[in-house]
């Protein structure tokens, strides 16, 4: 979670910086394009007026933008009447000209030609100035990657930052985790003794009960004795899954041979209930792990099955091999789950409806989650009327 937490610190930071960075370089950009526009137009307005060879642009420099004029009069004859460092053949300056009076706007781009125009109404006929372009896109292609450049290498010294900073920003909370998991962990250590002893000694107050009336209290009163040893025992196992300084050392498991035990362990209970349970399971597959862990997780699956599934549809758990993984299945047909409640079933000690817990205590998913996670694996549940309802975990193959 801790982790979770500096990743999500980082990727805010970088936003809002990224953010920042890529408005500053937009304004840039557009304030250079919109001085080179200016600056062509310029230097256009200046070749209709003088018709020279030089001329002088706002700001007092002499312009380097390579321009040439035309007329055209009123029998569509073409004079060039002014031209900077332009060679043009009768052909090309014909086609130049026929695009530009194509054109509805008095100004703009020839993009065929690489060239700004400004055209003019005249007595005489039309006056045209047209300005090269391959010196205002070179500025702006050399911009952009002085930019990129400048991103690029600003991103990575602000992510070496952000992620420095996160570790001291989540101190506190890593901090207040650690001392609650040590709480949870010895809590529920410390529980567990105490725990067993009153369910020893209400077996021997059942025996000694007096009426049916008492006989019903002390039954009442194991009943939730064992139910809180079982939430102590669950939040024991969280608090060991959670703790990344204990790794336990994990070995080659025969997954196929395991999900074959538990489902032979659960045929008898779902028996008794007259419910079917169903397997699928390809042999001789194989996962990195520790085998009580995903035992662990498997009973927990198949147990929610049979609690919430119908006595009329089995129970389908199937194991299949894919590239590099496994995928392990448990499908039940029971209530529908909602689309937008599915993501939270594995939040710890969430329930969908509090109606349908069925005794339980909302950690099962939670482990099942958490264990699935420690494998360097996940788990995802589908629901819906036609399919039922499925928990499916996926895990890297040895």
């Amino acid at each position: 979670m801790i982790k979770k937490l500096k990743w999500k610190f980082v990727a805010i930071a970088m936003a809002l910086v990224c953010a920042v960075l890529l408005t500053v370089f937009g304004v840039v950009f557009a304030v250079t394009s919109a001085g080179l526009s200016t600056r062509a137009a310029s230097a256009m307005k200046s070749a209709l007026k003088e018709d020279s060879l030089s001329f002088q642009v706002p700001g007092g420099a002499d312009s380097p933008v390579p321009t040439f004029t035309v007329r055209i009069d009123d029998s569509n004859t073409i004079f060039v009447t002014s031209n900077r460092y332009f060679k043009l053949d009768n052909d090309t300056l014909i086609a130049i000209c026929e695009d530009c009076l194509a054109r509805d706007t008095q100004t703009g781009v020839l993009e065929s030609y690489n060239l700004r125009y400004l055209r003019v109404e005249e007595e005489e006929g039309t006056a045209i100035a047209f300005a090269d372009m391959t010196y205002d896109r070179s500025v702006l292609k050399d911009l952009l990657q002085t930019s990129g450049c400048v991103f690029g290498a600003a991103a990575a010294v602000l992510f070496g930052v952000c992620w420095l900073l996160s570790s001291a920003a989540v101190r506190p909370a890593q901090q207040a985790w650690d001392k609650q998991r040590a709480f949870v962990a010895d809590a529920s250590h410390e529980l567990n003794t105490p725990l067993t002893v009153i369910i020893s000694n209400i077996g021997l107050l059942a025996q000694q009960a007096q009426s049916t009336d008492e006989e019903a209290r002390v039954e009442r009163v194991k009943f939730e004795a064992e139910r809180m040893k079982s939430l102590t025992g669950d939040l024991l196992s969280l608090a060991r899954l959670d703790n990344p300084d204990k790794k336990p050392i994990y070995a080659q498991v025969d997954l196929s041979a395991l999900v074959y035990q538990c489902v032979l362990l659960f045929e008898p209970v779902f028996f008794d209930e007259n419910k079917e349970i169903r397997s699928s399971v390809e042999k001789g597959l194989c996962v990195l792990g520790d085998e009580a862990q995903l035992k662990q997780l498997l009973e927990i699956l198949l147990d929610n099955a049979r609690k919430y599934g119908v006595a009329a549809r089995p129970v389908d758990v199937c194991l299949a091999a894919g590239k590099k993984k496994v995928e392990l299945s448990v499908r039940s047909f029971g209530e529908v789950i909602p689309k937008e409640k599915l993501p939270h079933l594995f939040e710890r000690f969430y329930r969908t409806d509090e109606a349908r817990t069925q005794g339980g205590c909302g950690l099962g998913l939670a482990i099942a989650k958490a264990v699935a996670e420690a494998h360097g694996g996940s788990i995802r549940a589908e629901s819906d009327a036609r399919n039922g309802t499925a928990f499916i975990v996926t895990l890297p193959t040895v």
